[in-house]
């Protein structure tokens, strides 16, 4: 119950935000019809996400997820029904290229590597990125201390090419991709000893820790990053005509 009073402050705050900004696009489009106004007619507005814990999951086959409860809420002040399409977390911007939905909700961070292919609203949430370890594990305290050390990551995830920006600043990280698997269950690994290390977001961090308290976080590689929705890249005139 806590936990449901506490995303729904985050919500109400959030969506104002993205409406503000899904305001301005369709009213400052020069052209006929708006991305706006096509959802408005079609009756529906398709989100691209991950199925992870915190975007999107089924839980007594009712979809939940913060991202999903975000834009539920979103599609409900449109007045339009919301639609979730989950094409894995490596397909996203492939599918958002290809018009297959409006806009990811995935806990996209805004930096300069995604912007340079979205656009972003404006930022709900801020994070950092944390190595997360075993609560037994006493020897990963420092970067020096995870040079040499096996990471597992999702691969080309944003905390992937995190360590990847490490080892070219001259650090040893052995970095192990791996495809079609979530985070949690790289956090699972770690939990059940099956895996060493691995990387994510604080907030991701947090709400894992309700299913496995033997993890911990140990330090941040990154600096504190927001977190937005993200469409088509446009013109200045709106991403989403």
């Amino acid at each position: 119950m806590k936990r449901r009073r506490h995303y729904t402050r985050i919500q109400r705050t959030s969506v104002v935000l993205l409406l503000a900004w899904f305001a301005f696009i369709a009213a400052c489009s020069d052209k006929p019809r708006s991305r706006l106004e096509k959802i408005w007619d079609t009756g529906k507005i398709v989100m691209i996400t991950d199925t992870t814990a915190h975007n999107y999951y089924q839980y007594r086959q009712r979809p939940a997820g913060f991202e999903y409860e975000l834009a539920q809420a979103f599609a409900d002040y449109l007045g339009v029904d919301l639609q979730v399409v989950t094409p894995g977390g490596d397909k996203m911007l492939g599918a958002l290229s290809d018009g297959k939905g409006d806009f990811i909700a995935a806990g996209l961070p805004q930096l300069p590597y995604w912007r340079a292919f979205v656009d972003f609203s404006d930022a709900y949430l801020g994070t950092s990125k944390h190595v997360i370890i075993h609560m037994d594990n006493h020897t990963i305290r420092t970067m020096d201390e995870l040079s040499g050390s096996k990471v597992n990551v999702v691969w080309d995830t944003p905390g992937h090419q995190r360590l990847m920006a490490l080892n070219d600043e001259a650090y040893d990280i052995r970095i192990v991709p791996h495809k079609n698997v979530t985070i949690e269950e790289l956090i699972r690994r770690v939990a059940e000893k099956d895996g060493d290390i691995t990387i994510a977001d604080s907030y991701v961090a947090n709400l894992n820790r309700r299913y496995y308290p033997v993890i911990r976080k140990s330090f941040a590689i990154s600096d504190p990053q927001n977190l937005g929705w993200a469409v088509r890249k446009g013109k200045r005139t709106g991403p989403l005509c």
